[in-house]
């Protein structure tokens, strides 16, 4: 594929598509959609965008801070169906049957697979696929930060509280990572999001391809180029992501 293509404004290079579709062609002679992964970065993307906005918007000590508590909440609930998805198209690429390894559960159109499930897998089989160990250890600290989070406010009644000053804040009260601090930690909404955001999109578009390509080195996965270039995406909050992180017209 491709290092370097032109992107508009509002688009960014679908890596993690594109491996997916050169794996399913050698495969079955056509790409296999992966629209469970493509719909709920749509959803974090537009989760993104109004968090954003709302920092962007915001007027000290004349707005409300309800909104963007629902909307950071609704940023992490998301963010945790995206890890999900990501890691059901990474089960279906593996063997069908993997000692101590679950496969994806629920009807038939809808099945789904944790991310959890990969992470105890990884921690109770070290000598594992090398490939996703790397995977799963690279990325063990964030995906249970905000998996803790995200199961902290959907279950255990925790909550987030936006502190108003010249820029809005965030912490979550409630929270396990907040017991035992006194005061409740909080740090800059926009910076918090940008964030997580940053390390999302380098975990699906870096370290998930990464795995991928090193099983297809190995000789465990076939591969077959489908097009020319990385696929496109193309989707709300893109310009806004690609402003924080600094990324220009070509990647």
């Amino acid at each position: 594929m491709a290092s370097k293509i032109a992107l508009g404004e509002n688009e960014l290079a679908d890596y993690l598509s594109s491996v997916l579709s050169g794996i399913d062609m050698a495969k079955t002679d056509q790409p296999v959609p992966s629209p469970g992964v493509f719909w709920a970065l749509t959803r974090v993307f537009g989760c993104y965008d109004r968090v954003a906005e709302l920092c962007e918007q915001y007027r000290p000590h004349a707005d409300s801070p309800f909104s963007a508590e629902l909307e950071i909440e609704h940023y992490l609930m998301r963010l945790r169906v995206l890890l999900d998805e990501v890691a059901y198209v990474v089960r279906i690429r593996m063997p069908k049957t993997v000692r101590r390894l679950s496969n994806p559960a629920g009807p038939t159109e809808y099945k789904q697979f944790s991310i959890n499930a990969f992470l105890g897998f990884v921690e109770k089989n070290p000598n594992c696929c090398p490939h996703l160990k790397r995977l799963m250890e690279k990325n063990r600290a964030s995906i249970n930060r905000y998996i803790t989070i995200r199961d902290d406010i959907a279950h255990f009644r925790a909550k987030a509280l936006i502190f108003l000053g010249e820029t809005m804040s965030v912490g979550f009260a409630g929270a396990r990572e907040s017991i035992g601090h006194g005061i409740l930690p909080h740090t800059d909404l926009r910076t918090y999001v940008d964030s997580a955001m940053a390390w999302m999109w380098d975990f699906l578009e870096k370290d998930v391809v990464e795995y991928f390509r090193g099983r297809i080195a190995d000789g465990e996965l076939d591969f077959k180029p489908l097009g020319i270039g990385p696929h496109r995406i193309f989707m709300p909050g893109i310009e806004r992501f690609k402003r924080a992180r600094g990324i220009g017209l070509q990647e």
